[in-house]
């Protein structure tokens, strides 16, 4: 059994929380608002087959939404989106970048291990498996 602060450990634990907000993601169950879905299919990105590698709504605004996605082609997104009360409207788009070249997809990290971006690679190729 592996240390509970081994790098490995720390890894899996990682792993474990982006596959459980991608999932909560793909079932709609996390209560994200639901012209989130529609904007990323307005940007080409099909919400079913990406990894919701980082989400958080602890910033100002009316409904706000921040975080990172990786879509089906390795491409992350930084996103920073202001959704109406109910969550049906977009009231502002802050920031849409590709930050693919500036993240850190490597496996090897001196002192903890592989990248959030790399495991989103992972569990990205596991949907795709299944």
């Amino acid at each position: 059994m592996k240390p509970p602060n081994s790098v490995s450990a720390q890894n899996a634990r990682i792993a474990n929380e982006i596959r459980r907000l991608t999932l909560a993601f793909h079932n709609r169950s996390a209560h994200f608002p639901p012209a989130f879905y529609g904007y990323l299919t307005a940007k080409g990105i099909d919400p079913a087959t990406s990894v919701l590698v980082d989400v958080s709504t602890d910033t100002q605004g009316v409904n706000p939404l921040f975080g990172l996605i990786c879509c089906a082609s390795r491409r992350l997104f930084e996103f920073d989106l202001d959704f109406d009360g109910d969550g049906e409207h977009l009231i502002e788009e802050l920031e849409w970048t590709d930050v693919t070249a500036q993240q850190n997809t490597s496996p090897h990290n001196k002192g903890y291990g592989k990248s959030r971006s790399y495991l989103a690679f992972v569990i990205l190729e596991e949907l795709s498996d299944n």
